[in-house]
């Protein structure tokens, strides 16, 4: 009885309690657009036939005076019918005073516009509610710098910090920070452009979706006005420096190169099957004694480990908890090898007609041909002198391929189609082969071989299986050997076993690594093992060109676990300053919607970020299970949204009814019936085409994500 109870409050969390709230959500923001319809056409004395929620055949109602009041079945919508007004069917000629055709342009134009106008009421009353409550959004602080994009080369102008009461005129910070470049922990105070449309929305900024708003609105041309704050030493200084855009790789939206921060609270993905000795809700105190207090700290700790196991710190049930971690071993992200053995240090920024554009460190964009990339972080997780490592498993997503194939989290592949111990482009690449129809995989578990059948499938235009991977950091068992690199002209080969450097025993790649590094400068001779035979390989002497110690990081927490987004709560208990909140972010929303079409014309706002009735349900109903706040706040955004929306010059719309009535006060006349008729005919047929793509792309985004 107990699990039963647990089981129908877990589904009424889940499903019908979020449902509920946004059957009565829609039915609100449907209810009070018909509703404005409904009173401006009573004040218009214009007749009223039916006041109706939703479309289609009739379930029930009541009659009241000359007007049904009735539900109809899809609750979609819903519409006013007024005596002499016809949607997609010429309108009967009528000598009644009350007809909607027979009243006087200003009034016809009043009741079209007065749903739009009561949604737009509506959307302001419910932000003023979430502004009295309180919300909490992603707080407007960096958590990182993409290389290559504005936000990695701004120049910045740091202004003298303001007066300190008691203390006089502090002195202008010239020089406290580092004055190229954002930097991770900078937090973003305003946002300016010559434009008055995104200089509205984007100004100040008290959260980081005006950040993303105003780049995804952006013009490739265009450059904004940044104020940063940024601490040192304890020291806020403030700053300025004005960035352009840059397009993201293989999309069309525009970016500064900016990503939010997290704090110091792990967040276990709920979707994920991991080993990770973090909890969800574990705080991160210190690494090694370190203290941690932003996560933007932890990378700079990194960078100073030499690959010896690692104590971290977490507050757990109020309590400190010490956990021992071996860090894991990576290449960095702006290393990549050529097939002539030429190392370069670039960050990729995108790909076009087989070449690859990256930036390097000192800003400058270079071309690489595809076809001669060895390797390098674009294709590896791990590479020394060409030797790469197996890759182990150590996330598994829910549901997906690998979940179902019966993979485990401590696997190690072995075997993957007809590879070997496959390296994780390899692995890549056998998925590509085998999407949809399926392969043998072989794994290492507990010391013995298993094989199964995995099916990869397509999942967000890449071909994936569902796992989280790492370098098998136990084994030094070389997976593959990149094209023209020392290990390669020493002629060692995959399946390889490493055994030894310079005499010196190694059992693993941090080994190899720490022992490559000690012997820098140095002749260096590897052993390894290939079947039953003890083989030598001479690299030679080692320099920096083969081997370089700062090509490589060390990462404490993994691929498997995240922070927790850094956020900031904003509530204006005072109701005027809730009023003139809610009315900011109403005029926001209607101006970033406006535009935001506008680029969906130009091509610099892609149709993917698009949703349809199923993808508005669904991110409803996430929505509602998150709280009821944030549901009231979706609901106020899509009641804005779908007058801006409505209002378009589209027949069928109120838009198209609006523009008919502009028509006719300048021409004295209007239009004709048939002409009419058939442009709220291909109106229709226009707004039914767009929802059954957008319907389309809502299901095939949702089933990409369930696997």
């Amino acid at each position: 009885m107990e699990t039963l109870i647990t089981n129908f409050l877990a589904i009424w969390s889940h499903w019908v309690w979020p449902i509920l709230l946004f059957v009565i959500g829609l039915g609100l923001v449907v209810f009070v657009h018909e509703l404005g319809h409904f009173l401006a056409a009573r004040a218009a004395k214009i007749k009223v036939e039916r006041f109706a929620f939703g479309f289609g055949p009739r379930l029930f109602g009541f009659t009241r005076g000359e007007t049904d009041y009735c539900i109809n079945l899809l609750p979609f919508g819903g519409y006013v019918k007024m005596l002499g007004q016809e949607d997609v069917k010429e309108a009967d000629q009528t000598s009644d005073p009350r007809s909607f055709n027979n009243k006087p342009i200003r009034a016809r134009f009043a009741v079209i516009s007065a749903g739009v106008f009561m949604n737009f009421v509506l959307a302001a009353v419910l932000f003023v509610l979430v502004a009295m409550v309180g919300k909490d959004y992603l707080a407007p602080v960096i958590g990182a710098v993409r290389p290559g994009f504005p936000a990695a080369s701004a120049q910045i102008e740091w202004m003298a910090p303001p007066v300190e009461e008691g203390r006089g005129t502090t002195q202008p910070a010239t020089q406290p920070c580092q004055t190229q470049g954002l930097l991770p922990g900078d937090r973003i105070l305003n946002i300016e452009d010559h434009g008055f449309l995104l200089n509205y929305v984007s100004k100040p900024v008290t959260r980081f979706s005006d950040v993303t708003l105003v780049s995804t609105l952006a013009d490739p041309d265009s450059s904004y006005l940044f104020t940063i704050q940024r601490e040192v030493g304890g020291r806020k200084c403030i700053g300025k420096t004005r960035m352009g855009v840059k397009r993201l790789a293989d999309d069309s939206q525009y970016a500064f190169g900016v990503a939010a921060a997290s704090n110091t609270t792990f967040s276990r993905y709920t979707d994920l099957i991991t080993a990770s000795p973090f909890l969800d809700g574990d705080k991160l105190v210190s690494i090694n004694g370190q203290a941690v207090a932003h996560s933007w700290q932890i990378s700079g700790i990194e960078d100073r480990l030499t690959g010896a196991p690692v104590t971290v710190t977490v507050l757990r049930g109020g309590h400190e908890l010490n956990i021992t971690v071996l860090p894991r071993l990576y290449l960095r992200d702006d290393v990549l090898y050529l097939t002539d053995g030429t190392r370069l240090h670039c960050w990729p920024t995108g790909k076009d007609d087989g070449t690859m554009q990256c930036v390097t460190g000192d800003g400058k964009t270079i071309t690489v041909d595809q076809s001669k990339i060895a390797g390098g972080a674009v294709r590896e997780r791990l590479d020394i002198l060409g030797l790469i490592p197996r890759i182990k498993v150590v996330a598994i997503s829910k549901g997906s391929p690998a979940d179902k194939a019966k993979i485990k989290v401590g696997d190690i592949v072995t075997g993957y189609g007809d590879r070997a111990a496959p390296s994780y482009w390899e692995f890549l690449e056998t998925n590509r082969q085998h999407a949809g129809t399926g392969t043998n995989i072989v794994v290492l578990r507990d010391g013995a071989a298993k094989s199964l059948w995995v099916v990869p499938v397509e999942h967000d235009d890449v071909t994936l299986v569902g796992i989280a991977d790492e370098p098998d950091p136990e084994h030094a068992v070389v997976a593959a050997v990149r094209e023209g690199s020392p290990a390669a002209a020493a002629g060692i080969e995959p399946e390889a076993v490493i055994v030894a450097i310079n005499d010196q025993p190694v059992d693993n790649w941090v080994q190899i690594y720490q022992q490559l590094k000690e012997d820098l400068g140095q002749d260096v001779r590897i052993t390894y093992r290939l079947g039953a035979r003890h083989q030598t390989a001479e690299i030679g002497r080692l320099d920096t060109s083969d081997f370089d110690p700062n090509d490589y990081r060390f990462d404490v927490f993994g691929r498997e676990i995240a922070f927790r987004p850094l956020e900031v709560s904003l509530v204006y208990r005072n109701p005027l300053r809730a009023l003139y909140w809610g009315a900011r972010e109403t005029c926001k929303l209607i101006v970033s919607t406006y535009v935001s079409l506008g680029r969906l014309s130009q091509g610099t706002v892609s149709a993917k970020a698009l949703s349809g009735p199923v993808g508005i349900g669904a991110i409803a109903l996430e929505a509602g299970r998150r709280s009821l706040v944030d549901l009231v706040y979706f609901m106020a955004f899509l009641s804005a949204s779908l007058a801006v929306i409505n209002f378009l010059p589209i027949p069928v719309t109120d838009g198209g009814h609006a523009v008919f009535l502009i028509i006719e006060k300048v021409r004295g006349k209007p239009l004709p019936g048939r002409l009419i008729y058939a442009l709220q005919v291909a109106g229709l047929i226009l707004i039914v085409g767009v929802f059954v793509a957008l319907t389309w792309q809502d299901i095939a985004r949702l089933l990409a994500n369930r696997w």
